[in-house]
């Protein structure tokens, strides 16, 4: 059985833009994440946009933080919605400090992107971080026995 993969696609945006939840992505400041998301082996898993409300359906649900009011979108959309099992993948320009919204996301790429989702979706990251190259760091989101 395939892993369902949702890219979210922040409501408010795909408002003011007037497009198609997968026509969102379609121009330069979403290059990168275009190329990750390419990048998803097809046979393993199944690809599908979603807004937050629908997230739950997922197993992973990747996002794309270009700035500040994308961080903002974030915690103002997954804040209030049942996520269930679905771990929450947060990478790009934007992933700078996560405190505001660690609890709210599984894992956080910091820098390059490019080459380990698929890795991650297998399991294969270390616990607290994964390094495959000196620009690629994923932190993964443990829930510790206070």
């Amino acid at each position: 059985m395939k892993r369902k993969v949702g890219i979210l696609v922040f409501t408010d945006k795909v408002k003011e833009k007037s497009t198609l939840k997968a026509d969102y992505f379609d121009n330069m400041k979403y290059f990168g994440f275009r190329h990750i998301i390419g990048e998803i082996d097809r046979k393993e898993n199944e690809v599908v946009y979603v807004s937050a409300k629908d997230i739950k359906n997922c197993d992973y649900v990747l996002v794309s933080l270009t700035s500040f009011y994308d961080v903002y979108n974030l915690v103002n959309e997954l804040h209030k919605v049942d996520k269930g099992k679905c771990k929450i993948v947060v990478g790009g320009a934007g992933v700078t400090n996560i405190r505001v919204y660690k609890g709210l996301i599984d894992f956080a790429c910091f820098g390059r992107g490019e080459g380990i989702i698929n890795d991650l979706f297998n399991g294969k990251i270390p616990k607290m971080c994964g390094v495959k190259k000196l620009t690629q760091i994923c932190w993964e989101n443990m829930k510790l026995a206070s």
